[in-house]
């Protein structure tokens, strides 16, 4: 009898939480302690460990505001040090929206990134700008990684129903999760 057992490949998520700030340091007293180059170290190394095609490094939201920085720069220095760090995810946090933030910031920092915003709920007021960035390949709904020729993760990117609605509105995160196929 031929086995059937379908042999799937691991995949590696690399994620970072609540990144507001690119000065963070292990240790404040020494100036060569910075955090980020350490991580962006460690996630290259995995990627040629592990292999890239398998390997993600994500920031599930909240990494635009609300640092000082970010007030200053609406959060372009973020961006910069993410595209230099490698990161390919990203998902909308209730700080990309905060009012300091207008369509224009956040569609400039969209652009200026390497990674993809995932948002499968979240409705911008602006259509157009949505589709612009949706057919840019910027703001997929879902990203999907094939671990094999019947296998897949799919990360989703979903909004909490507090998220401020200056530039558009929360849907029904299960709703949107069931539409995606």
């Amino acid at each position: 009898m031929p086995d059937k057992t379908v042999t799937a490949k691991p995949i590696l998520l690399i994620q970072l939480n609540d990144l507001y700030h690119i000065d963070t340091r292990a240790d404040y007293t020494d100036q060569d302690t910075l955090v980020l180059p350490r991580i962006a170290t460690l996630a290259k190394r995995l990627r040629d460990f592990y292999g890239k095609d398998l390997t993600r490094f994500c920031v599930p939201g909240d990494f635009l505001a609300p640092s000082c920085l970010s007030k200053e720069f609406k959060g372009e220095q973020m961006v910069q040090v993410m595209n230099l760090m490698g990161v390919d995810l990203v998902s909308f946090g209730n700080h990309e929206f905060e009012a300091g933030f207008s369509q224009a910031d956040l569609e400039a920092r969209m652009n200026e990134s390497s990674f993809e915003w995932l948002n499968a709920n979240f409705a911008f007021h602006d259509e157009e700008f949505e589709q612009r960035m949706v057919d840019a390949g910027k703001m997929p709904p879902v990203h999907v990684i094939r671990t094999s020729a019947t296998h897949a993760v799919a990360i989703v990117g979903v909004l909490a129903a507090e998220t401020p609605e200056h530039l558009g509105r929360v849907t029904d995160q299960d709703e949107a999760i069931k539409g995606i196929s």
